[in-house]
């Protein structure tokens, strides 16, 4: 809970009566009927809450930058709720209809848990649930932002004639033009991949490699740099392959932002990720 006042207040009393608050609700109230109406004059302006994360069910080690790593969003109270059997290879294989409808109640589950514990707003950590933000939007009564594809249809808006916004995902054969139509882009968007047996895949799909370090699901993990540059080469070679008229890219995967910088350096193009979107969904969500 972050809280902000006009009229500066110190001692024991006050500290106690903050101690003992829940959750933020109905606070100006709480803190008249717990003082006995000793600061009923207190002006407050609270910002409680947090965004909340939909989690796949995957473990592998989340360097800062990825979704899955607290330290990732400074200043961005974040939330966490793994949803059982979301496996990556499941939500990449599964039709972006029918298929993701069948995981649609447990992502639901997870999403009413966090917004009963007080979350102003819903995204998760992986871009190809986009087919499902309308129907979890419709769902609960926060905002939603499911994938950085939301970013595709605003980041074509604001290039000059000509020029088009890319995508760079996980897997470009399993990325469709349903999953950017459900959410505003546009359906013949350059969409292009990793490297299918690239150390970036074998890192997030958890198959075994010479860079595999154990789970470590939000500490900074390093091993020697090796696999990062190699994960970094292998961005920046996915970004050649788009057409010459790019003007902006976004990254599908909430794991690839800890690369995003290289891939900036190379392109000197915007880059637009999940950490982009965050930044931007908290900023109207929060109180200043």
């Amino acid at each position: 809970m972050l809280i902000s006042y006009h009229r500066i207040v110190s001692g024991p009393l006050f500290c106690g009566v903050l101690q003992h608050l829940e959750g933020g609700q109905n606070l100006g109230q709480q803190i008249y009927e717990r003082s006995g109406g000793l600061f009923s004059g207190l002006v407050l302006r609270v910002a409680a809450g947090f965004v909340g994360v939909l989690m796949l069910d995957t473990a592998f080690a989340r360097p800062v930058g990825d979704i899955g790593n607290r330290n990732s969003f400074p200043g961005v109270p974040m939330r966490f709720a793994r949803v059982s059997n979301a496996f990556a290879d499941r939500v990449l294989s599964s039709d972006p209809q029918t298929g993701l409808q069948t995981m649609l109640p447990a992502f639901l589950k997870a999403a009413l848990s966090l917004q009963s514990q007080g979350a102003l707003g819903i995204t998760t950590s992986c871009g190809f649930l986009a087919p499902l933000q309308q129907h979890l939007a419709e769902k609960l009564t926060i905002p939603v932002a499911l994938s950085s594809l939301l970013q595709v249809a605003w980041a074509q808006a604001l290039l000059p004639p000509g020029k088009i916004c890319g995508v760079i995902t996980i897997d470009a054969e399993r990325l469709t033009s349903e999953h950017l139509t459900s959410v505003g882009g546009a359906a013949n968007t350059p969409i292009v991949g990793m490297p299918k047996l690239g150390a970036f895949a074998e890192l997030v799909l958890g198959n075994p490699s010479k860079f595999s370090t154990g789970y470590a699901f939000e500490d900074e993990v390093e091993t020697g740099g090796a696999r990062r540059r190699a994960i970094e080469r292998e961005l920046i070679l996915a970004a050649h392959k788009l057409p010459l008229n790019t003007g902006a890219i976004v990254l599908e995967c909430t794991n690839l932002p800890p690369y995003r910088e290289a891939l900036r350096r190379h392109t000197q193009l915007p880059i637009y990720d999940i950490q982009t979107l965050v930044r931007w969904f908290w900023a109207g969500l929060s109180v200043p």
